[in-house]
């Protein structure tokens, strides 16, 4: 015998050991074996491998043993050689099997069969690294825009030259097989699995092996290398219709089941948003396929549309939508239409246009099927799929900061009727408090109001008999609560209101005009609600008057019973009608009265179970929609009416752009997750119909799938990031975090709060709010600041607020304690500043107004930045900002290296070194140019950091080194204090700076 080799063995991964055979040899010295792996993936455990290195040998001789080592198989039968043919070695037959071997190559040894088997099939499988396994295995079913599939694979590891890789598929359970060979290069391959009938249900795995084709398919099992069958269960899909969406000229493309396509543009300058949609039908006989929308038609939502297949009913179409069998490519005039859609042929049709208003919008395709013709359709959705939503937003979302406040408070000269604060208040530049001065300073360009409406009068939930009382509890829509007005009247509270919404529109500060949202609260009314002028304008009531409740019982839900309208109303304790909100995990709001939109998928309708909040099923019951349900939409709709009237807007976009902003801009809808999408769709569309630069913000704080289904129509979601902020304390969470909301909204914006009117203050040091403000100002979304944080406010202890705590009184509310805002109450940071407040408003003023006059920051367009030494540092945030890719800092193109602090309890500075060289390209530097910093957050955002310019080769091969402060003895105006935002410059000339 020979003497032994060295030997490295290595079992098949991802395979059993339970050894059904063994293998000795030459490289085992014959005296011992090792086990086979079985592998119960393919042929059911009738195959075992093994993978050895370090053999050498011409030849190298070995047999197969029974794992007990009593039964042997040998060479009587045909030798297998490497990569080249199957082998049969016979029950004690013959000689040694041998193969000539390689010390540097790996060799796997593959059986097929059992102790029992007189002949086994057997392969020698040779290659120049250990065989690759599988990292991820991906096809594109779903949205596919052809009739063939896609399979992607990832290998853990580059091939060898020997390894190919396939797919093998079948519609048959197996019973009948084809095998695919995939292409690609390092870790990345595809295979195509062609078009197959529709209804077909396709398995499929994916293997290497490398022995020849023809081989292969006479037992693909036992040729297989390494395989990746999803744990045994194989890959599957179901052939059939396919609809999917771009908005990027087809670069990119989501399924249309359930997705939504976010956009934004201005159509002060005619901006688009091109559409592209691909209806695959595999397998079907299909003719007049056609796409089935309101892309583009808000101007529609209220057209009552009627035809010789439709009649009218009275209602808006974005209300009350006809019978969308009934509509035609010929019905251009209605809200929603049909396009026919061009063969592409291979079963694939295609529609092409584009959306220039803003709008939420929805789409679908149909087609006629085998006998199927004039108003008998199948549709997209027949087998449970749902709508596409398609959102386009003004771009001025991006440009905002937010400022909240509650207008009764944040002047008051003391706790009391007397003391309270009004619009006219707001309005005194000279009061040393709160006024548009004030916002200029902080270079914040929104105003958020809580609710500014009259509110209930009656004590029903609310024993304490506060006044005003709760806002949230709105009595009538259409007027402006008389505690707003210093004369103590709703006239004189809707005058000084006015007023100051047209002050706001003619602001002359740096930070510009100011936009102002209204808290909108349409999921519940005060049990002694009035209809409103609203309601007599509409001609619901004679009188603004007149009780809802009393002549519109229907409107409310059935006590105990969300999925019914409510019967009658003799007072507000005499009445069937439920407590808001309809569901019941966190409590009822006693003091509220719950609205009946009608039945819906998110609806809770049985109090014992909440999960409703996380359907996702999409669906709006019209069937069931009574007249009282159309005319509590259309009632609600009104309200933007009514307040663009009164609030200076023309009510049209006549294309006059001194005219869009005027008026209030925008709503923060409370409790938005809580009523149907249907409803918010027709809302925005109506409104966007008078003003196209109007804004929507949902309440979504459940996040996860209820902010999802309020991202598919809202422009901004206040969701539960806000919860977030309070724990994270690294980057690599707030990376995370940022992330996860880009990737679940795909890119719709977030409000990036650190607390509000519902929550206390994140911590008791003021510092670390503000880092996490800085962090915030450098992302996507809307940063906000709540009214006395930029004095340095703290969680309150008590009911009864101290001096850094900001207010004289606060509402212990699910257990936090919230400035009260259903008493009087007063802001005392003014007269009274927090500790370590000092400068604390100047410095949030200039991270604003590095926000606001920098476009990188304001962009979707992001790319994390790593260090030169890898990875993060935990303590900074930093990202690479840039307006447009690839373009460099030109002139009409910003880009920023933007750096914040998260700042920890013992205020530790951090410094480090950040690497250039992934987001290079994006970022458009060149490494033969010039280059100069500007921290635009910094006391002179025009001054030079560097005393000489850069070069782009030392920028590329060294990076970036950056220094935040943190020292709350010293100033938080201190430049690099917090955060540095760093505007690249190209520059000419001078002496060259170089880092050694």
């Amino acid at each position: 015998m020979k003497k032994s080799a060295l030997y490295v063995c290595v079992l098949l991964a991802a395979l059993s050991v339970n050894a059904a055979t063994s293998i000795r040899g030459d490289f085992f010295g014959w005296a011992a074996g090792s086990d086979l792996a079985v592998d119960n993936s393919f042929g059911s455990g009738a195959y075992s491998a093994i993978t050895v290195t370090g053999m050498s040998g011409t030849p190298t001789g070995y047999k197969f043993y029974s794992s007990d080592g009593a039964v042997e198989w040998m060479g009587e039968g045909t030798l297998a050689s490497a990569n080249s043919s199957i082998g049969v070695a016979d029950k004690e037959g013959g000689e040694n099997l041998s193969i000539n071997a390689s010390s540097s190559k790996y060799y796997t040894f593959r059986i097929k069969g059992y102790d029992s088997w007189w002949q086994r099939d057997y392969v020698v499988m040779e290659t120049d690294n250990a065989p690759v396994g599988f990292s991820s295995v991906t096809d594109d079913h779903s949205y596919s825009g052809s009739a063939n599939i896609t399979v992607t694979i990832t290998t853990d590891a580059t091939p060898s030259s020997q390894e190919s890789i396939y797919v093998r598929w079948t519609t048959d359970g197996f019973a009948s097989t084809s095998i695919t060979a995939a292409s690609g290069s390092g870790t990345t391959y595809t295979a195509i699995i062609p078009p197959q009938a529709a209804g077909a249900a396709v398995a499929y795995y994916v293997f290497t092996s490398t022995m020849p084709s023809g081989v292969i398919a006479t037992d693909p099992d036992l040729c297989t290398l390494r395989g990746d069958s999803n744990g045994g269960v194989n890959y599957s899909y179901t052939a059939g219709s396919r609809l999917r969406v771009s908005i990027d000229g087809g670069s990119s493309w989501l399924d249309a089941d359930y997705t939504t396509s976010k956009a934004f543009i201005d159509e002060r300058t005619s901006e688009s948003v091109g559409v592209i949609v691909k209806y695959t039908l595999n397998g079907l006989t299909a003719s007049d396929v056609e796409l089935f929308t309101n892309l583009g038609r808000r101007d529609l939502a209220d057209v009552d549309y009627s035809s010789a297949l439709i009649s009218a009913d009275g209602y808006a179409d974005g209300i009350s939508p006809p019978n969308g069998n009934l509509i035609t490519t010929s019905d251009s005039g209605a809200y929603y239409t049909a396009f026919a859609m061009t063969d592409m042929g291979n079963g694939v049709y295609q529609w092409s246009g584009s959306v220039d208003k803003c709008g939420a919008y929805r789409l679908t395709g149909r087609y006629h099927g085998s006998g199927q013709s004039g108003t008998t359709w199948s549709w997209y959705g027949d087998d449970g799929k749902r709508d596409h939503a398609v959102v386009i937003s003004p771009t001025k979302v991006h440009a905002m900061t937010l400022y909240e406040l509650n207008a009764l408070t944040i002047n008051a000269d003391s706790a009391s009727e007397a003391g309270r604060s009004t619009f006219a208040d707001l309005s005194n530049p000279n009061n040393g408090k709160f006024n548009l001065n004030h916002m200029n300073f902080l270079q914040a360009n929104c105003l958020w109001f809580q609710p500014i409406h009259p509110s209930s009068i009656t004590t029903r939930g609310d024993s304490s008999g506060y006044t005003p009382g709760s806002p949230y509890a709105t009595r009538d829509y259409f007027a402006v609560s008389k505690w707003y007005g210093a004369a103590g009247t709703e006239a004189s509270a809707m005058t000084e209101f006015t007023n100051f919404v047209a002050e706001c529109d003619s602001y002359d500060g740096s930070v510009g005009t100011v936009n102002i949202i209204l808290d909108g609260v349409f999921n519940h009314t005060s049990w002694d609600a009035k209809f409103g002028q609203g309601g007599v304008d509409l001609g619901f009531c004679s009188n603004k008057d007149d009780s809802i409740g009393s002549s519109r019982p229907g409107w409310y839900s059935h006590t105990n019973d969300y999925g019914n309208a409510a019967t009658y109303y003799n007072g507000v304790y005499d009445n069937d009608f439920a407590v808001a909100p309809d569901r019941s995990d966190f409590g009822k709001w006693n003091d509220a009265a719950d609205l009946f939109f009608g039945n819906y998928a998110a609806l809770v309708v049985n109090q014992a179970d909440n999960s409703p909040i996380y359907n996702e099923d999409d669906w709006y019951d019209y069937s069931g929609m009574s007249n009282d349900t159309k005319d509590l939409w259309k009632y609600f709709a009104y309200y933007a009416d009514f307040w663009l009237d009164k609030t200076g807007h023309p009510g049209n976009n006549n294309g006059d752009g001194s005219q869009d902003d005027l008026g209030i801009d925008g709503l923060r809808c409370d409790f938005g997750q809580g009523l149907p999408p249907q409803f918010w769709e027709y809302f925005i569309n109506h409104t966007r119909s008078l003003k196209w630069n109007f804004i929507f913000m949902a309440e979504t704080l459940d996040g996860g799938i209820p902010g999802y289904r309020s991202n598919r129509h809202f422009d901004i979601l206040n969701e539960n990031i806000v919860f977030q902020f309070k724990s994270m304390t690294q980057t690599s969470e707030f990376k995370d975090a940022y992330e996860s909301r880009r990737n679940s909204y795909n890119g719709g914006s977030i409000l990036l709060n650190l607390t509000g009117h519902d929550e206390e203050m994140p911590f008791s040091d003021a510092w670390k709010t503000a880092s996490r403000h800085g962090c915030n100002s450098m992302i996507d979304g809307l940063p906000m600041m709540f009214y006395g944080q930029e004095r340095g406010i703290i969680p309150a202890t008590s009911t009864s607020g101290g001096a850094s705590q900001g207010f004289e009184l606060f509402e212990l509310n699910f257990g936090k304690y919230i400035p009260h805002f259903k008493q009087w109450n007063k802001a005392t940071y003014w007269d009274n500043p927090p500790a370590s407040s000092t400068d604390m408003d100047q410095w949030y003023g200039r991270v604003n107004w590095a926000r606001l006059n920098s476009p990188a920051l304001r962009s979707m367009n992001r790319y994390f930045l790593s260090r030169t030494a890898g990875g993060d540092n935990a303590k900074i945030l930093a990202a690479a900002k840039y307006e447009q890719p690839g373009i460099g800092p030109v002139a009409g193109n910003d880009v920023v290296l933007a750096f914040a602090l998260i700042l920890d309890d013992a205020h530790t500075p951090a410094s480090d070194t950040y690497d250039l060289k992934e987001p290079w390209g994006a970022l458009g530097l060149d490494t033969e140019k010039r280059y100069n910093i500007r921290n635009v957050a910094s006391s002179d955002a025009s001054k030079f950091v560097w005393s000489a310019p850069r070069s782009g080769q030392d920028l590329y091969d060294n990076g970036i080194w950056v220094s935040l402060t943190a020292d709350s003895g010293g100033s938080i105006t201190d430049d690099g204090t917090l955060v540095q935002y760093l505007r690249v410059v190209e520059v000419s000339g001078g002496t060259v700076l170089v880092l050694q």
